[in-house]
């Protein structure tokens, strides 16, 4: 289990990425590869839905596994109200490593022949997807979101919002379809 500590890897060891381009004959495609590796982030998005000391609001479905006398090897702590042990406090039990691999960005395009459609110029029409796909480890919604740090409170307090997901929107999945042309 990954350790959050003063030298934790807030910061990836190292980013990489690949662009692969294509022809052949009128069509031309275009991959863009990225990732990190070697970086950990704090899930607070798991420990507030994995509270069970008490009180209403949604869950994660892993708290039906939760510790009982029934079910004495579950890693998840009993639901106890009040929780005396404070088992859903600030720890590394939500430490994850949030390495990823993304294909970024494909194109996929096709330039039609001069003189078709009456253009002087080729039209090229084109489909082209962004974050179409991201491998991680990371249960959070996306390992790559963007902390925002209040520096208003204290340096321990900044330390412990580095890379801490708080539930930020992921970035979007997109499509898109386009023609480009000169007249």
């Amino acid at each position: 289990q990954p350790r959050w500590s003063h030298n934790a890897h807030r910061i990836p060891d190292y980013y990489y990425g690949i662009q692969l381009n294509s022809n052949y004959r009128a069509f031309d495609l275009s991959l863009f590869f990225n990732g990190v590796g070697g970086v950990q982030k704090y899930n607070a998005v798991a420990q507030r839905l994995s509270n069970v000391s008490g009180g209403g609001g949604n869950k994660t479905v892993s708290v039906l596994d939760r510790w009982s006398e029934s079910n004495p090897n579950s890693s998840n702590p009993r639901a106890i109200v009040n929780d005396p042990n404070g088992n859903d406090r600030f720890s590394s039990r939500w430490v994850e490593d949030a390495n990823y691999f993304r294909l970024k960005n494909i194109q996929l395009g096709y330039t039609l022949p001069v003189g078709v459609l009456g253009l002087k110029n080729g039209t090229r029409v084109y489909v082209s997807g962004t974050n179409v796909f991201t491998k991680t480890p990371y249960s959070g919604l996306d390992p790559e979101f963007s902390t925002a740090i209040d520096f208003s409170r204290s340096q321990n307090a900044v330390q412990q919002q580095a890379a801490t997901d708080n539930g930020f929107i992921p970035q979007p999945r997109t499509f898109q379809f386009g023609v480009r042309t000169t007249f």
